[in-house]
């Protein structure tokens, strides 16, 4: 998948959407950036035990562009998948998925 298919499957399911405000007063037009590669954090816990498993996503929505702060909607290539992604604990290099939920706007929807 690249970036321009991944832009094209974002515009065809808000196509005739309105621009918002959506959860957390994210305006479309203000929030969705070009899907760019970044790392997130996979944060489970197994028996007891915290595992983080660093993988890839796409970052294709930031609640906050000017700060870089807030959830981020990412879309995991694997599952086929959008999903959350916000700030993890202070030590965490990257941000950490929240959950995978669906599509675009389902996602937008859990935030």
């Amino acid at each position: 998948m690249t970036a321009d298919d991944l832009t094209r499957m974002i515009d065809d399911e808000i196509a005739g959407k309105p621009d918002g405000p959506y959860s957390h007063g994210v305006q479309l037009s203000r929030c969705i950036v070009p899907p760019t590669r970044i790392k997130i954090i996979e944060r489970t816990v197994d028996a007891g035990r915290v595992r983080s498993h660093v993988r890839d996503a796409w970052l294709v929505l930031e609640e906050d562009r000017n700060n870089r702060d807030g959830y981020k909607i990412v879309f995991d290539e694997k599952s086929g998948l959008f999903g959350l992604a916000s700030s993890g604990f202070p030590s965490d290099p990257y941000p950490v998925l929240c959950g995978l939920y669906g599509g675009f706007l389902c996602t937008l929807e859990c935030m």
